[in-house]
């Protein structure tokens, strides 16, 4: 579920793990310093913020696949699967 929710969250965060956003640059500026240091404090525990191009639904889904806490992460993937929102207009 963890590994759902992180691949998600980089596809709709520019491709770019979480905290990258932080450095308020466009995503070819950030350097392999930058995402390692990102990948580090998301390894640490750290809480992270939603991605940037999903909306509030779907973000708080994607977060709670991949939240520090094993234990706040969804117990199953059909659990997750059935939180995720419906698409529409396709």
């Amino acid at each position: 579920i963890y590994s759902l929710g992180i691949s998600l969250y980089i596809l709709l965060n520019n491709n770019l793990p979480p905290f990258s956003n932080e450095y308020n640059l466009p995503p070819e500026q950030i350097s392999m310093a930058m995402i390692h240091e990102a990948n580090m404090r998301r390894l640490r525990g750290e809480r992270f913020g939603a991605p940037a191009n999903a909306d509030e639904r779907l973000a708080s889904v994607i977060c709670a696949a991949c939240d520090p806490d094993s234990g706040n992460r969804f117990p199953s993937a059909s659990l997750g699967l059935s939180s995720m929102p419906t698409l529409s207009g396709i």
